[in-house]
């Protein structure tokens, strides 16, 4: 029985690493417009923020300076810092 849940489990693993496919996003709007400024003004190096109490830390840190440019994509916060 063993054999078989193991050999059930490697079939299961190649099948889902062979049926993959791609997945591409877009970003519309104001928000590639944003992202079209910041690129022709770069470099900025990018912060993912997934929610706010991650971000409080970072924005009442020190030695932190912002550029005070915020970027919400799909309501995570990306935080740019030149």
């Amino acid at each position: 029985m063993r054999n078989v849940n193991f050999f059930l489990f490697i079939v299961s693993v190649l099948i889902v690493v062979l049926w993959t496919q791609e997945a591409n996003g877009e970003v519309i709007g104001g928000t590639k417009r944003l992202i079209d400024k910041v690129n022709r003004k770069g470099p900025y190096i990018g912060i993912v923020i997934p929610n706010l109490f991650e971000m409080n830390p970072l924005l009442n840190y020190p030695e932190y300076k912002s550029s005070k440019l915020v970027i919400d994509v799909g309501g995570m916060y990306i935080v740019l810092k030149r």
